[in-house]
């Protein structure tokens, strides 16, 4: 009579193969989960300040003013800082700082050419082309302004 000693199951060889290849394929979904996520981050705030100088450049055009301002000659957009833009209405050839809006960026830093800029009231138009930079993570996109005063945001730059 004769007993089969095999028996059912993994040596602890295959079981370490089998989690190392989880381990590997675990790591690639991490990677690109986080390359998807500091993509999409930047593009919000790509189009979050593409947003913030149209609607400055549509305030110019519309002859949205403040109260005490006469006459309006359009909105001034330009860079506090590496994290935030603001907008002002130019009032009576002047800077009206008191009116000023702001945003701040939570992950990207700016970095601009051609700043200030000025839209000017009824035509939208700019004194200048000028370029935002924004990177976050060693990703950039660029938010273009031309002389017209159009705004346009590029694609991701890696």
């Amino acid at each position: 009579m004769t007993h089969s000693t095999s028996r059912g199951g993994f040596t602890l060889v295959e079981l370490l193969a089998g989690v190392v290849i989880f381990l590997l394929l675990l790591g690639l979904i991490i990677a690109g989960y986080r390359a998807f996520t500091v993509t999409r981050v930047l593009q919000m705030e790509g189009e979050l300040v593409k947003n913030f100088l149209s609607l400055s450049r549509q305030r110019a055009i519309h002859g949205e003013k403040p109260k005490d301002c006469n006459p309006l000659n359009g909105y001034e957009v330009g860079l506090e800082t590496v994290k935030r833009i603001y907008s002002q209405p130019i009032c009576n050839g002047e800077a009206d700082s008191g009116n000023k809006t702001v945003i701040d960026l939570e992950n990207a830093t700016l970095e601009g050419s051609g700043f200030p800029i000025r839209f000017s009231s009824l035509t939208g138009i700019t004194n200048e082309s000028s370029t935002l930079t924004l990177q976050y993570q060693g990703k950039t996109t660029r938010v273009t302004i031309d002389s017209s005063g159009l705004v346009q945001a590029t694609g991701i730059i890696n």
